[in-house]
């Protein structure tokens, strides 16, 4: 391992979790959907905290440790096979209806929303110990459809989470090779305004937001500084 990746060798898996911060048994909780991503920015940070005592010299004092914080976004380019998961875990449920496609996809709000986790893989160059970064009760706060009249229709997903940790064995031992990737065009979409019958000759672009609000502050007092809930403000 040289210790030097590249971005272009990354790949990234999804897992569903079953309890918040926890992956369920069984194989099929192993079985990761691998999701093609133009950036990614996942990350674990932890507060610490320096001493206010005044202790008669220069040095400095031991630092208290805090809380571990997990942040950042997965983007990609919208197609039908790619985006479903995130979907799901962004707006809280999914149903799918047709037995051929092009299949039905219908996405509704709930309660509360799926935790997953997502695990990166940079390559066998990677350095000893870190080529799998697994991060763990993540939550969709906030995601963005960008939809241009020329180009390609983008989607960001601003995660946060629970834990992360690093190893040289991923979870899933035979994840999927290929992936369907057709991504949508700007050319096969219609807009339909206030229930019209014929699609609106007059939007150029539009975007849609949706922001879940989630809850930061669940930090109970525990030795690990993790955080036990991300539920929906």
């Amino acid at each position: 391992m040289t210790g030097i990746v590249f971005g272009n060798n990354a790949s990234l898996l999804l897992f569903n979790e079953s309890d918040y911060g926890t992956r369920g048994t069984g194989t099929s909780a192993n079985n990761g959907h691998k999701l093609l991503f133009t950036t990614e920015n996942l990350k674990i940070s932890r507060q610490s905290f320096d001493s206010q005592t005044i202790s008669g010299d220069r040095e400095r004092m031991k630092p208290v440790r805090g809380n571990i914080n997990v942040s950042g976004q997965i983007a990609i380019e919208f197609s039908p096979e790619n985006p479903l998961l995130l979907l799901y875990y962004a707006i809280g449920q999914w149903t799918a209806t047709g037995t051929a496609a092009p299949y039905t996809h219908t996405f509704t709000t709930g309660s509360k929303l799926p935790s997953f986790q997502a695990e990166v893989n940079f390559g066998a160059d990677a350095p000893t110990g870190q080529q799998y970064h697994l991060f763990t009760g993540l939550k969709v706060n906030t995601f963005s459809l960008q939809v241009p009249n020329n180009g390609n229709i983008t989607a960001s997903f601003d995660c946060i989470g629970q834990n992360s940790l690093m190893s040289d064995t991923g979870i899933d031992a035979h994840p999927a090779t290929t992936t369907a990737f057709n991504r949508f065009s700007s050319f096969e979409a219609n807009i339909y305004l206030d229930g019209a019958t014929t699609p609106s000759g007059i939007v150029e672009s539009f975007s849609i937001n949706v922001a879940n609000e989630l809850d930061e502050s669940i930090y109970p007092i525990r030795s690990d500084g993790l955080r036990a809930e991300l539920p929906i403000s």
